[in-house]
């Protein structure tokens, strides 16, 4: 979903940094040089520094802002060029594709982000950087407008698309899959995927995507529930197969969020008005905390008045039963039929969640 309000803070640096990774295969091309030019303006200090997720690949005097980076790179990678080599103390960055080429920092989007230009594909990233930025501005200036944040993110899903299809044969490409990987339905990623060059195919990150989309085929509409065990939050362990096996249960929401998660606690008055609507005509709720503090757990079950079933193994993004459905973001949730155990829908949000348990039981 677009994030509009993350991008309106524009802190790209911290929200990139995820994003850096070392690509896997080898470059075709003999001459693997690379030369970077560029300038921060208002810039103070006298060294830049140019980096990946690993360290430091390389630093340079400036002047006035100014810079030139050279060397050799034998693989494409996500790399950054930055103020301060502690990326988190960073004020000025600039992500870009470290490859063989000519290459030349400019246009600062923002007071702190700069994109590149100079090769094919970095091209094609300033370009979507602009767009993104278009988008936010729209945002912001229709803020208020009805709808606004569903007619954003369906325009930002489809900027996703589109980059991504455009970039069947490179690191950005696989990048925007990556974010893309969260919006779609796992057979559609998994269609998409396979449209990638070999190369992208030998890379962890494609590894990872599929992966993921392979587990949430095994949980999407229409496919058994998988039965899982956890401590309930009252002590002793509660598996999912005995709160759909209770005799008044006709249908169970197994719900992954954690206290942590702004947009999971913005779902549960949504949560609280079906289970306190429907609870008594069969609707049951099975919490799935990701928490890995079980004093924060418990305190935003009981100050939120959360009462329906908890369980967690408190072991974070680690958690066995999240492992199971797939889940590589939260709120995540899917509603079984108790009479069958199919899962009949999956990520209902906001209104979206009573109006199915009112279909289903009115």
């Amino acid at each position: 979903t677009f994030n509009a309000r993350k991008l309106q803070t524009r802190n790209m640096k911290k929200f990139y940094l995820s994003l850096i990774f070392a690509a896997a295969f080898a470059s075709c091309t003999s001459n693997n040089t690379y030369t970077i030019t560029g300038k921060f303006e208002n810039y103070r200090s006298d060294m830049v520094w140019l980096i990946n997720r690993d360290g430091t690949i390389d630093s340079v005097a400036t002047a006035d802002g100014s810079f030139t980076f050279k060397g050799t790179v034998d693989e494409p990678m996500f790399a950054y060029i930055v103020d301060n080599p502690n990326t988190r103390g960073a004020n000025l960055t600039c992500r870009f594709l470290l490859e063989p080429g000519k290459m030349k920092m400019s246009d600062m989007l923002d007071y702190e982000t700069y994109v590149m230009y100079g090769t094919k594909t970095n091209d094609k990233m300033a370009a979507f950087a602009k767009k993104e930025l278009e988008l936010t501005r729209y945002y912001e200036e229709n803020e208020e407008k009805e709808g606004i944040q569903a007619e954003v993110d369906e325009q930002y899903t489809a900027m996703l698309t589109d980059g991504v299809k455009d970039n069947y044969d490179n690191l950005f490409g696989l990048s925007l899959m990556s974010d893309l990987s969260y919006e779609l339905a796992p057979e559609t990623v998994v269609e998409m995927l396979d449209r990638f060059s070999t190369e992208m195919k030998q890379n962890s990150t494609w590894t990872r995507i599929m992966s993921a989309a392979e587990k949430k085929m095994k949980t999407s509409t229409g496919k058994d529930y998988i039965d899982f065990s956890q401590e309930s939050i009252n002590g002793g362990m509660i598996s999912a197969s005995q709160v759909i096996g209770e005799s008044d249960a006709k249908y169970v929401l197994i719900d992954f969020w954690a206290s942590w998660c702004g947009p999971c606690m913005g779902e549960v008055p949504y949560l609280k008005e079906t289970y306190s609507r429907y609870s008594k005509k069969g609707f049951q709720i099975l919490g799935v905390s990701l928490d890995q503090n079980g004093d924060s757990w418990r305190k935003a079950v009981k100050d939120n008045d959360m009462n329906w079933i908890h369980v967690s193994d408190l072991q974070y993004w680690n958690n066995a039963a999240a492992a199971l459905y797939g889940v590589n973001s939260i709120p995540a949730n899917f509603l079984i039929d108790c009479r069958t155990g199919k899962i009949i829908a999956t990520s209902l949000r906001g209104a979206n969640l009573e109006k199915k348990i009112s279909e289903l039981l009115d």
